[in-house]
């Protein structure tokens, strides 16, 4: 749904294997703020918005692991401790770090305590992720914490912050980290 000032879009993932029926895998509701264009690089016009994007497929440009071309680097796996400098392949038209890649981030930091609270198997199930403020200095920096903890699951939260000089706060969320089934 495109409103005046907001844009919501679903976006289901789904493996595909040959001969096989796709299988969802993950489902995501973003909401987006519609912005005044503030240059020539954020203004495109006739683009049709219903396109489908596939990733990974054959000639896609992934020659690396999506995290090691993002440039997130594992500080402290207990504490859920992530660094990414900003760079062109991560920022967005504004200079700052790319919504996907705060997303990445928060998923790394709720997986990362999770093992270590759990055990290796575990992942993130769910994550809600709060936009506060563009981080546009870097590097960028997650921390996370174990809210509430069961042998089945860990509730984390995850703070990102702009290593400028006043630590400004950029994002917050609450995931849970789960064994992989």
């Amino acid at each position: 749904r495109r409103g005046r000032t907001t844009v919501v879009i679903e976006v289901e993932i789904m493996t595909r294997r040959e001969g096989a029926p796709d299988v969802p895998v993950g489902l995501a509701t973003v909401t987006f703020s519609v912005l005044q264009a503030r240059g020539e690089i954020q203004k495109i016009e006739g683009r049709d918005l219903t396109a489908r994007t596939e990733f990974a497929l054959p000639g896609s440009g992934f020659g690396e692991p999506f995290v090691t071309k993002l440039g997130a680097r594992l500080i402290d796996a207990a504490s859920g401790a992530w660094r990414l400098d900003l760079s062109d392949y991560n920022a967005n038209s504004l200079g700052a770090l790319q919504g996907g890649g705060q997303a990445t981030l928060v998923d790394l930091a709720i997986e990362s305590i999770g093992q270590c609270v759990g055990d290796t198997s575990w992942v993130t199930s769910d994550f809600t992720l709060h936009f506060l403020a563009l981080g546009k200095h870097g590097p960028l920096r997650t921390l996370a914490r174990v809210l509430r903890q069961d042998p089945a699951s860990a509730l984390v939260r995850v703070e990102i912050r702009d290593s400028s000089p006043d630590e400004r706060l950029l994002a917050v969320a609450t995931g849970t980290a789960e064994p992989l089934e």
